[in-house]
């Protein structure tokens, strides 16, 4: 009796056939995902599973819009300014 998936012989893209490279981060975002899944027993797995990338998606989106503030350019401060006063409160 032939079942699916499984072992045996025949040719085909299978899980255990090889050749199969795992892209960086799947194996984490699969366990956080699960855990998830365990935690929360969604009646409805495929619409959980939409709405949890989704929202993964989106934070990840949103964290790489926040703009960070860097000095890079030394002409936004000047150093030079004022020079012969002495500072408040060092007199």
């Amino acid at each position: 009796m032939a079942g699916r998936g499984g072992g045996g012989g025949g040719g085909g893209a299978g899980v255990g056939g090889g050749g199969y490279e795992v892209p960086p981060g799947l194996q984490e975002l699969l366990i956080e995902f699960t855990v998830a899944v365990l935690v929360e027993r969604p009646p409805d797995l495929l619409a959980y599973a939409s709405e949890y990338f989704s929202r993964l998606h989106e934070d990840r989106a949103r964290q790489q819009v926040i703009p960070t503030t860097t000095i890079d350019d030394a002409s936004t401060i000047t150093d030079d300014e004022d020079d012969d006063e002495p500072m408040p409160g060092t007199v």
